[in-house]
């Protein structure tokens, strides 16, 4: 009875992975996931159940979305738009570009809180020291449409205004797969897709610290790595 309610709880944690998203949110592929919990049951590893089902529903290379309707326009937003999708390490990629955008629209105390919400206390410092100079104003290193690059339809020919509703691609890194860090959790590195870089995607690191209830972003400095310079006699419209 006691390997019974043991492993009945092993399952629902792995099922509780495999959450419901936004129908905007590409979801989990179930049938991967079935097999990965499936194939570690009968080898009766349970210890590593939780990365093995990671590994098989995030394989590398595959394509996923993340659709926003519009940019939050306030602290208590952003948490009800991260309650939607911060579940989801997709979700978190795209949370860091609506905070960092959120940043540059409603300003520094509102932006700095969003970041805060969405990443591990190592990186908010990172990010918040760079943003600044990006988002200057009247200086012609500053890229107000740094965000936008990130978007699908948006492109320095057109003014980095990217199509409505804002569409957010990403994959999983090729090159890496997901690590166990020091203290169990799981480290998973993805490339969200960049129409202002000529490398066409940037890497974004995620991971779920003990005890939290949402994916966070742990490092992603190709965020805020300079996007190219608007073409000429375009506008950013904004998002």
């Amino acid at each position: 009875m006691k390997k019974f309610i043991k492993f009945s709880v092993s399952l629902i944690a792995v099922a509780a992975m495999a959450f419901v998203l936004s129908p905007t949110v590409n979801a989990i592929n179930f049938g991967k996931l079935k097999s990965a919990v499936t194939n570690a049951t009968k080898s009766g590893d349970l210890k590593d159940l939780k990365d093995k089902a990671l590994n098989e529903a995030y394989k590398a290379g595959t394509k996923m979305s993340v659709t926003i309707e519009s940019i939050p326009q306030s602290v208590e937003e952003f948490q009800a738009l991260q309650e939607k999708l911060g579940k989801d390490p997709k979700g978190a990629v795209a949370l860091e570009v609506v905070a960092i955008e959120m940043y540059r629209q409603l300003g520094k105390e509102i932006g700095t809180e969003c970041i805060k919400l969405c990443n591990t206390d190592l990186n908010v410092g990172s990010v918040t020291s760079r943003i600044k100079e990006l988002f200057r104003e009247n200086d012609s290193y500053a890229r107000p449409y740094q965000m936008a690059a990130f978007m699908k339809g948006a492109s320095p020919e057109n003014g980095y205004n990217p199509d409505k509703p804002y569409v957010i691609e990403m994959f999983p890194d090729r090159t890496t797969k997901p690590q166990r860090n020091s203290d169990g959790t799981t480290e998973l590195f993805f490339q969200i897709i960049s129409h202002g870089h000529d490398v066409g995607s940037q890497r974004v690191y995620v991971v779920k610290p003990n005890g939290s209830e949402y994916y966070l972003v742990d490092n992603c400095p190709g965020l805020y790595s300079q996007v190219k310079k608007i073409a000429y006699g375009q506008e950013f419209n904004g998002l």
